[in-house]
């Protein structure tokens, strides 16, 4: 079966109304519908076990948004299970789209006990939802949609309560079959939109959520703000897809005492899962996100009585996202997509009580937009950090060598491979 690729894009609000007659200069033709407001649910469980290459939604066509606060109920729900090929990062539907009632919807997910070699232990339940409205543009096998009043909620008990909204920005999408495509056409439409419109790269509408609820968890938690500038200690490994249940195998670990005298997070214990887009400059240790960008210092590796070697020390430093760019500063460097969920831990004795510690489960993804999509630009990783202040060298020693246990242990249980590869490095092709 024919997959397709997926571009997103943010593009100012103000400018979708001329970008939509751009594209009909183009020859796209405008579809409308009688409900053009898309209402979608997602599924998983508080522990986030659905992994990343499955997505399990349902959606609904609607005359009007959702309220701020409201029920999920009612028929004709379109029910999906999506899963992603990351060897040719293509989106394919493995299963045949139908409508049903909630009530059979819930039902149809509750016989979902696991899905790429992860075995779930919660059941899994509507966790967030989103609202928008969407103008759709198609010409030969290329669609594009334009999506604008984009909310999200949080499931609570059936209810859906709104955490958040794209403010000033509306959703470009551009979807592209895999297995033939109008190359010429292709390169106009994103030209036009990364040019022209200052579109630049999103992550998906599924991770958005999972980013609104992660504010929302820490805003109620009691956990401390990060600190702009601070060194970095972590400990990496080399992970395959199929070795994704580790993490939370690692996670009911930390519950259990095996890190003692560091455990789950009292104030914390959640498993938290987002996504974000960072772009690679070329001959700095320099980034650039939406919101930021970040520096950070030379690696360097401690050299552990284990036989790790794969534990950095960095020092890294946060700012305000630098002045606008223009398309021209985007000619160089790498677009990379990274997908994550994280847990955190405290150590709860001695006098260093409260340092955080967080274990990370990381899969980045190279957006090099070229065709065809056959490339395996991905990488998985499972990380250990620590941090510390700038200049509090005990604290930091200490911070040093609890990753360095916490990584010993989890090489020694689980046989996962260390690195000291960086996604820097792998995105820019240093090694």
């Amino acid at each position: 079966m024919g997959g397709r690729w997926e571009e997103r894009y943010l593009v100012p609000t103000p400018q979708l109304s001329e970008l939509e007659r751009v594209l009909e200069d183009l020859g796209f033709e405008r579809i409308e519908y009688a409900t053009p407001f898309n209402k979608t649910i997602y599924f998983d469980n508080r522990e986030c076990e659905v992994p990343f290459e499955y997505s399990i939604k349902a959606r609904k066509y609607d005359s009007s948004p959702w309220a701020e606060r409201g029920s999920l109920e009612g028929e004709d729900w379109i029910f999906e299970l999506k899963s992603t090929d990351v060897e040719v990062w293509k989106i394919s539907k493995k299963k045949v789209r139908k409508k049903c009632a909630l009530e059979d919807l819930l039902k149809e997910v509750g016989k979902i006990k696991q899905l790429g070699g992860v075995r779930f232990s919660q059941p899994l339940e509507p966790r967030m939802g989103n609202c928008y409205l969407r103008t759709h543009f198609s010409r030969g096998d290329i669609r594009v949609t334009l999506d604008r009043d984009i909310s999200y909620y949080e499931v609570l008990s059936g209810q859906l309560v709104k955490v958040g909204e794209e403010e000033g920005y509306g959703r470009v999408e551009v979807k592209i079959p895999t297995d033939s495509v109008e190359l010429d056409l292709l390169g106009e439409v994103r030209r036009t939109i990364f040019e022209e419109f200052g579109g630049v790269p999103t992550i998906s509408k599924k991770d958005m959520g999972h980013d609104f609820l992660r504010r929302e968890l820490l805003r109620s938690g009691s956990r401390r703000e990060v600190p702009f500038e601070f060194v970095e200690v972590e400990a990496k490994f080399t992970l395959s897809m199929e070795q994704q249940g580790v993490f939370h195998q690692i996670k009911s670990d930390f519950r259990e005492g095996e890190f003692a005298p560091i455990y789950l997070s009292p104030d914390f214990p959640h498993t938290v899962e987002g996504g974000t887009i960072h772009f690679y400059v070329p001959g700095k240790y320099e980034r650039w996100g939406f919101k930021k960008t970040t520096t950070k210092g030379e690696k360097r590796v401690i050299r552990d009585p284990y036989g790790l070697n794969c534990v950095l020390v960095r020092e890294k430093h946060r700012v305000p996202k630098s002045p606008e760019k223009t398309p021209s500063d985007y000619k160089k460097g790498i677009w990379v997509y990274r997908k994550r969920k994280y847990f955190l831990a405290d150590l709860l004795e001695g006098d260093s009580e409260g340092s955080p510690f967080c274990v990370t489960l990381d899969r980045s993804t190279k957006l090099t937009f070229t065709y065809p999509f056959t490339t395996s630009n991905y990488l998985y990783q499972l990380e250990v950090e620590g941090r510390f202040p700038i200049g509090e060298k005990e604290l930091g020693e200490k911070v040093k060598k609890y990753v360095v246990l916490i990584a010993k242990r989890i090489r020694d249980k689980y046989g996962l491979t260390p690195t000291t590869l960086t996604k820097r490095e792998w995105a820019m092709g240093v090694v």
